[in-house]
């Protein structure tokens, strides 16, 4: 488990980025206190993840809709949108 604050995250990112994929927790704090976790994810984590995130829920519901109504919507329009939103 590593811990860092706000200036090393920012001076230090490859290098933590690297260590939470080895298998390193890094732990963000700002100011002083945890914020946010860096820590090396899962493939089953990872997919439930992005298939239960708020925004691709509503894609999804908006794209069924779609679909309910006769027209659909293209993978590609469906993959330009998510993209779009990052």
């Amino acid at each position: 488990m590593i811990f860092v604050n706000a200036g090393e995250l920012k001076n230090k990112t490859s290098e933590l980025l690297k260590a939470a994929g080895e298998g390193n927790d890094v732990i963000i704090n700002y100011p002083g206190k945890p914020e946010a976790l860096l820590t090396p994810p899962e493939e089953e984590a990872m997919e439930e993840y992005i298939l239960n995130h708020p925004k691709m829920r509503a894609l999804f519901e908006e794209s069924y809709e779609e679909y309910k109504q006769g027209g659909g919507k293209k993978l590609d329009d469906f993959v330009k949108e998510v993209a779009q939103d990052e």
